[in-house]
């Protein structure tokens, strides 16, 4: 393990393509998506193992805009590929994830995103909205499709956590002036009382991409 390396990691800066009030870095990020994991999935093992370095090629590559990502998937495909060769060359542990492991991560990602652009809106930053609300329809997704058959999660931790930080954002200022987010709140609403509604059932429902809007 290339520890030079991975303590270089760490130092990364996040959102460079968004304006933040505060600095970002990769070992806040991953400290963040650890804590997360341990909070919501508690039996799965290996995921707080995972996030701790779960964004160490982005010492090579940068952190590349999600929007990016979601735009061109040949774009992942490409990332994925160099970020092996990363690995192999700087000894980075790997933890090999099953399919539900994998988007449990993806859910504590991207949850702490929600968290750190939730502190920039209470600080005023109205260009944090953006990756707020853009974000969560994705979390959505990647949590329908973390449930496991062995899983112990009854409480819908998740479902809450959004719930609460979503209010949370249109306590502020800098959201709650802003008529235009009306709608984007009450379809919001209901994509996460769906959620919850299909926890509890293990039904399988229409996806939802990145809009906020059912795919096909």
């Amino acid at each position: 393990m290339d520890i030079k390396y991975l303590i270089k990691a760490g130092k990364v800066r996040r959102f460079h393509t968004e304006q933040m009030l505060t600095v970002q870095t990769v070992a806040d990020h991953s400290w963040g998506v650890a804590v997360l994991a341990r909070r919501f999935y508690p039996d799965y093992h290996k995921l707080v193992g995972a996030a701790l370095f779960h964004d160490a090629e982005e010492k090579d590559v940068g952190d590349m805009p999600a929007p990016a990502k979601w735009i061109n998937p040949n774009v992942v495909k490409e990332l994925r590929v160099a970020e092996a060769q990363i690995r192999r060359l700087h000894n980075i542990p790997v933890v090999d994830l099953e399919d539900h492991e994998k988007n449990a991560l993806k859910v504590c990602d991207y949850l702490e995103l929600m968290c750190h652009c939730l502190m920039e809106i209470r600080m005023g930053n109205e260009f944090a909205t953006g990756p707020f609300f853009r974000v969560i329809p994705v979390i959505i997704n990647h949590y329908r499709n973390s449930w496991s058959t062995y899983s112990t999660i009854s409480d819908y931790g998740v479902v809450q956590f959004m719930e609460d930080m979503l209010d949370a954002a249109f306590n502020t200022d800098c959201v709650s002036r802003r008529t235009d987010l009306a709608e984007k709140r009450h379809k919001l609403r209901r994509l996460l009382e769906e959620a919850r509604r299909r926890r509890c059932f293990h039904d399988d429902g229409p996806q939802v991409g990145p809009s906020g809007d059912a795919s096909d």
